[in-house]
């Protein structure tokens, strides 16, 4: 939970939510790969390595939990 933040522009009134990136040792589509399965690199030892992940989704359930919370205004702008 600590590591989903969002930003907010107000001259768009637009959010953006989403994972923190947490290690400089990995790259690749983790956020992705965790929500839906799939493959990532990560490095093993200073060596790339490619890394599969069962799906473990976490941003569609989160959104579901909080969506009746948002305020009226913002309701129709979350799909």
């Amino acid at each position: 939970k600590k590591f989903i933040w969002f930003g907010y522009e107000p001259q768009h009134q637009t959010v953006v939510i989403g994972p923190v990136g947490l290690s400089s040792h990995s790259r690749g589509t983790a956020p992705e790969a965790l929500e839906h399965g799939g493959f990532s690199i990560v490095l093993k030892k200073g060596k790339p390595a490619r890394h599969r992940y069962r799906a473990r989704p976490f941003m569609g359930p989160a959104l579901t939990k909080e969506q009746p919370k948002l305020s009226a205004m913002w309701r129709d702008s979350v799909n």
